[in-house]
């Protein structure tokens, strides 16, 4: 069971395991969790945009007998997720807002944006069979997923728009009513099945083969304000979008020398993607050609790795890996608002990409084990993210804008990365140690522009600490550390993405069959921004603390 004091959050989760037999068990979870307040309040609406509830269930079984092991895994879950919580900030001067205009950073005066309600169910098979020629391992699985989401876009309830015009402020022609509701529909069917060769002296190998399909069926419901001039109430957008692909991968590992391995690999890859678009215009439902749209494409390439092994004698080992990558290309689902300043491209192309990777990994001292690597990957057709131009102060486009990906060229990343584990005795307890440091970069070489969402600097800490305080009763203290530095936000953008540290920490006590803890996520209340646009900033969730209580029987 779990507590968050702030917003009021309760869950209770839940798990049952039963041998039927020698061969057959069973296992039974749940979930519950109930959020009726939080940090992003919508003013217009007298509610919390990040409110959330829900429950999942799931149940398993498994039969083992001899080299055979099944196990069947069949789960529903229904979910109302936060919805999006942006604060509108616009600076004085902005076409339209002459006067300027910001929310608090954590307020929205939006008369549309209800929690995301998402509904997913799944059925997974897996499979392990030993024989003396080797091990055959698979999984299988069908998962539906259906999401209903809301969402305000130009940001303003009506008697917001009406204060600020009446202050000589909000001087775009921006409809008050304009809001968009999306259904979503989703399936996917995937298998993966592969046999690895039992070891034979110097050699090893492994074949495979996976295939995965989706069909995604999605409407938008777009909503205005009608006028004399134009009765529409907002346009009806269904779409389809269909995905198959399939691959045969294999690898031939050999032993060269007692102290030098060599590994070979080999994948094929084929995608084909569908999509159809549809545009009307309500309540008429007169045809909308610009919104219409049906395209389908095929996509393949073999792709290969090289890696190499080297044991040193004094147990470390040095590696080096040639890999080549493939992303296939596709469709953009949404083809944005018609008046966009960049139209959305109904198209991208695949990207190829080759990586160089070397490193060593070995024992540093007794306690300590450290891994350190370098990377360099090259890319071709880059695909990355950007957006139509629209905005709330674009009086061409004065909507929220839509993002969409577009090939932009050729790319350049790098990294160096070192992680470190430990473990140690101390004061009579045990105490283990994980961190990593890793600095990056890259960059569009046609532009120079740096590649988004890509910091210059990452680091993580993470410490656990457990000890016998009294009897059979063990204190625990947890501490997770990340952060990070540098970087931008979008690759088509100037904007820097913000620092941040963040610590987690737990603390609690252990015994026989009762565990009790505290907790507070991001510990000194560090506040940053995830997503800033031309008129939305995105902030980062403020402290949170609750209490645990677990039970095991």
């Amino acid at each position: 069971m779990n507590y968050q004091f702030e917003t009021e959050l309760k869950q209770v989760q839940a798990a049952v395991n039963h041998a039927v037999s020698d061969q057959v068990a069973i296992r039974l979870t749940g979930e519950w969790f109930d959020q009726p307040k939080g940090f992003f309040f919508n003013a217009s609406q007298r509610n919390f945009i990040d409110r959330q509830e829900g429950y999942a269930l799931r149940g398993q079984i498994r039969f083992r007998q001899d080299d055979l092991d099944m196990n069947l895994l069949v789960e529903d879950g229904l979910y109302y997720l936060p919805a999006l919580r942006s604060a509108f900030t616009v600076a004085a001067g902005s076409p339209g807002f002459p006067l300027g205009y910001f929310t608090p950073k954590f307020t929205s005066y939006a008369n549309d944006g209800e929690p995301a309600k998402q509904r997913i169910q799944s059925v997974i098979g897996q499979l392990t069979w030993e024989s003396d020629l080797g091990t055959l391992s698979g999984s299988t699985g069908f998962r539906r997923r259906i999401t209903n989401t809301e969402n305000d876009t130009d940001q303003f309830d009506p008697a917001t728009l009406a204060r600020e015009r009446a202050r000589g402020n909000a001087t775009t022609i921006t409809d008050p009513n304009t809001a968009t509701n999306n259904n979503d529909d989703f399936e996917a069917l995937y298998a993966d099945f592969h046999f690895a060769g039992a070891q034979s002296g110097r050699f090893s190998w492994l074949i495979g083969f996976e295939a995965f399909y989706s069909d995604d069926q999605f409407t938008t419901v777009t909503g205005r304000t009608p006028t004399p001039a134009n009765a529409s109430l907002g346009n009806f957008l269904p779409g389809r979008g269909r995905y198959k692909s399939w691959a045969p991968y294999g690898s031939i590992g050999f032993k060269l020398t007692d102290s030098f391995s060599a590994e070979g690999e080999l994948r094929y890859s084929n995608d084909r993607k569908e999509r159809q678009n549809f545009g009307f215009t309500r309540p008429t439902n007169a045809p909308i050609p610009a919104q219409t749209s049906e395209d389908s494409d095929e996509f393949s390439n073999l792709d290969y790795a090289l890696s190499l092994t080297y044991d040193l004698p004094f147990d470390w080992i040095v590696f080096g890996r040639l890999a080549t990558g493939y992303r296939a290309g596709g469709f953009n689902a949404s083809v944005g608002d018609p008046r966009a300043p960049r139209p959305v491209v109904p198209t991208y192309q695949p990207e190829n990409g080759t990586s160089y990777e070397i490193g060593a990994k070995g024992d540093l001292g007794r306690n300590i084990f450290v891994t350190l690597a370098a990377y360099q990957t090259e890319v071709e057709d880059f695909q990355g993210q950007v957006d139509n131009g629209c905005a709330v102060t674009n009086p061409v486009c004065p909507v929220v804008s839509t993002s969409f990906i577009s090939n932009v060229g050729k790319a350049e990343v790098w990294g160096l990365e070192l992680t470190a584990s430990g473990r140690w005795e101390l004061l009579g307890g045990r105490l283990r140690a994980d961190a990593s440091l890793s600095r990056q970069g890259g960059k569009l070489k046609s532009t120079g522009r740096r590649i988004q969402q890509n910091p210059d600097w990452t680091r993580a800490l993470e410490v656990n600490f457990r000890r016998p305080v009294v009897g059979d009763a063990e204190g625990f203290l947890n501490l997770s550390y990340s952060g990070q530095t540098g970087g931008f936000q979008e690759i088509d953008s100037a904007l820097e993405l913000d620092d941040r540290d963040l610590l987690d920490a737990r603390v609690g006590v252990t015994f026989e069959r009762v565990e009790l803890s505290a907790y507070a996520n991001n510990v000194t209340d560090e506040s940053y921004v995830v997503f800033r646009s031309a008129t939305q900033v995105r902030y980062s969730d403020p402290r949170r603390y609750g209490v645990q209580v677990r039970y095991r029987w």
